[in-house]
């Protein structure tokens, strides 16, 4: 199931590439409203790619998958972006 939220974008890690291949970069996502919070979305591998054309302090819309994982009996949840984009201006 794939989820959306809308907000700003407060940080931007760098880019980290693994001696797998394997890659990755997180941004930190305010959303709006009066209880904002500040969400870490990863874009692994390619996805990553589409990060170039944004900054911090842009607004932006942001389509994810929430991902669990368990290890050594502790669980992790991370939100994984796969598409970004600009909010569309209403009419």
């Amino acid at each position: 199931m794939a989820y959306k939220l809308t907000g700003t974008i407060k940080d931007m890690g760098d880019l980290k590439t693994f001696e797998s291949g394997f890659s990755k970069q997180d941004v930190i996502i305010e959303t709006d409203g009066a209880y904002a919070q500040s969400l870490k979305v990863q874009f692994l591998k390619e996805r990553a790619d589409l990060l170039v054309a944004y900054k911090v302090n842009d607004r932006v819309v942001v389509d994810f998958d929430i991902r669990g994982s368990e290890k050594n009996g502790n669980h992790f949840v991370n939100l994984v972006g796969f598409k970004i984009q600009y909010p569309q201006a209403s009419n």
